[in-house]
């Protein structure tokens, strides 16, 4: 049985929630969800595209990383093997800070920061906070943990759009590598930098990196739930339409990769991949 691996683990501060749900709109039943503790990451196993075709490398709570601490030489080099044997990985938020050589943390107020991946697939620079988008969200009058809904420019079944997503600190990205390429950009910030960027690895492995989080989306809420998350949910069920047709163009992007290396069939789909979204590549501006 095929099987898609995550990252999650409590001393790493992994946010994982939706994630599962995210999968299954586009991976049947027949596909195996696993977690891997960062225990379980060092077993060369689990790492082989045969057994689990892709990764997920995802956002933390909070604003300290231990990515850098977490994924060593031996997990780097074990995640790098998986994508040159043709495996594909979604690296989100925290992930795709890690997915850049380089990794800027610019808050508007306190510490600012500056290290080099240990896991570095894509030349440039992962630089955020986005301190703009936190101006722009003030506009939704909403106030819930530091999740904020700013817009991105995709092209979307072969037409421009602009859709409005999940973000909560993730990065800019400034790709400086030929073989990466802009699927998103941040339609509200200057020079509208990479909000989602892919890079094509040797022997046709497949790495997506966002800066935004498209499974966060619009659950029912209960007579206990805070005020503040009332008011948030009730601003994400506007873009729930946009935000499912985003999120199932990207996993069915990793998927047709999956398909076309010969690690997973097509039945292993909720529905015949011609009916999913697509995403095109963005010009560079």
């Amino acid at each position: 049985m095929p099987a898609i691996t995550y990252f999650r683990d409590p001393f790493a501060f992994t946010a994982t929630s939706g994630l599962e749900k995210t999968l299954r709109r586009v991976f049947n039943e027949s596909v195996d969800l696993i977690p891997l503790s960062r225990e379980l990451m060092t077993k060369p196993s689990l790492w082989k595209p045969e057994f689990s075709f892709m990764f997920v490398k995802p956002g933390i709570t909070g604003t300290r990383s231990r990515y850098n601490e977490i994924f060593t030489d031996n997990i780097f080099r074990l995640e790098k093997e998986h994508l040159e044997n043709g495996g594909v990985q979604w690296a989100e938020c925290a992930g795709a800070y890690h997915s850049f050589d380089g990794i800027k943390w610019e808050p508007l107020q306190g510490e600012h920061r500056e290290k080099t991946s240990s896991t570095p697939h894509i030349g440039g620079n992962a630089i955020g906070p986005i301190s703009e988008l936190y101006n722009i969200a003030a506009k939704e009058n909403s106030q819930y943990s530091d999740i904020v809904l700013p817009r991105i420019d995709v092209v979307m079944d072969g037409i421009h759009k602009t859709i409005t997503i999940a973000y909560g600190n993730g990065p800019a990205l400034h790709p400086e590598d030929e073989s990466a390429q802009i699927i998103a950009r941040f339609s509200d910030v200057k020079n509208t930098p990479a909000a989602v960027v892919e890079k094509t690895i040797r022997n046709d492995g497949l790495l997506v990196a966002s800066g935004v989080i498209p499974q966060y989306g619009w659950m029912r809420h209960g007579e206990n739930t805070p005020k503040s998350m009332k008011d948030f949910m009730d601003i994400l069920k506007g873009h729930e339409l946009d935000r499912e047709l985003f999120s199932d163009a990207l996993m069915a992007r990793l998927a047709r990769r999956s398909i076309d290396n010969g690690l997973i069939t097509e039945d292993v789909l909720t529905k015949p991949l011609s009916e999913f979204p697509t995403l095109g590549i963005l010009p560079n501006p």
